[in-house]
């Protein structure tokens, strides 16, 4: 625990205890708060001084070892979706239901506050993919936040991977909200049959919307007007963009959502499919994102 010598609470990293019991962190400085799940290294909440949370977490989420968080960051690697070739292995891979270790906490001079956290494979994960890996996310947090997941090869041979920020942001309505700067960028339309198009303008929702933009490298902001604010996303090293909410039909029938749709949209930022990465031991890849809120 980390805390300011003044006897004012001004900057201070603690652990704790949050739904189900699982072991958390609490960031709190002058600029802005967050809470981290070393289950998964899920970040779950984060608000920039006298703003609103910036994350959803469905109230109906299970807490518990070996079950994904529904909400917040969940970290998708060594793949994204299902397993290419064997669709009864995990979703979305193996590191959002492990337990990461903090590596480090620092005071940073801006006031912000930076905290590391790490995750090596083991005999469960190799049973599952075949290869020797160390993970760090490094989260900032200060009037923006900021993210950045390291992957590297510790194995003796090459691997490639997927990997992908499933990140839920909460929303005041899904319905009228839309996504700029993604205009002229080639897209699939995943509840449309993988139907290819190029996207003209922003790309506005209006219920169940599953669609991956490929080449997606530049800023992208989510306009919410229902709660009269917007997100930019920032980043580095990301190749694709994934926008998704199942709608009301298909939420009704996941008991983790439910009509919590309606809160929620997803804007994942993805390495995957010709934008996966290949490796060789010792290699590192660093992935870079960063999200501030405008009124």
């Amino acid at each position: 625990m980390q805390d300011s010598t003044s006897g004012q609470k001004r900057e201070t990293v603690w652990e704790d205890r949050g739904s189900g019991g699982l072991a958390l962190l609490r960031i709190y400085n002058r600029l802005g708060e967050a809470t981290i799940y070393l289950h998964g290294a899920h970040i779950a909440s984060f608000k920039a001084r006298g703003e609103a949370e910036l994350f959803f977490v469905s109230p109906r989420s299970v807490f518990a070892p070996g079950v994904p968080i529904r909400g917040g960051i969940p970290i998708c690697f060594p793949w994204f979706g299902k397993h290419p070739e064997d669709p009864d292995l995990p979703l979305h891979g193996i590191v959002r239901t492990m337990e990461w270790q903090l590596i480090e906490q620092k005071s940073e001079a801006d006031g912000s506050t930076t905290v590391t956290l790490g995750v090596e494979d083991s005999d469960e994960t190799r049973a599952l993919w075949h290869h020797r890996f160390r993970l760090t996310l490094a989260v900032n947090v200060g009037s923006a936040l900021t993210i950045r997941l390291t992957v590297t090869n510790t194995d003796e041979r090459p691997f490639s991977f997927d990997a992908a920020l499933h990140t839920y942001y909460s929303v005041g309505a899904e319905v009228g909200s839309s996504v700029e700067g993604l205009d002229g960028l080639s897209a699939i339309d995943r509840n449309r049959g993988d139907e290819p198009f190029i996207q003209r303008g922003a790309a506005t929702v209006n219920g169940a919307i599953h669609r991956l933009y490929r080449k997606a490298g530049g800023t992208v902001r989510l306009n919410d007007p229902a709660m009269g604010r917007s997100i930019t996303m920032e980043q580095s090293r990301w190749s694709n963009i994934l926008i998704w909410n199942p709608g009301e039909e298909a939420a009704l029938q996941n008991r983790e959502i439910l009509d919590a749709w309606q809160d929620f949209l997803c804007v994942e930022h993805v390495n995957n499919g010709e934008g996966g990465i290949t490796l060789d031991p010792g290699q590192s890849h660093t992935s870079e994102l960063s999200l501030s809120v405008q009124r």
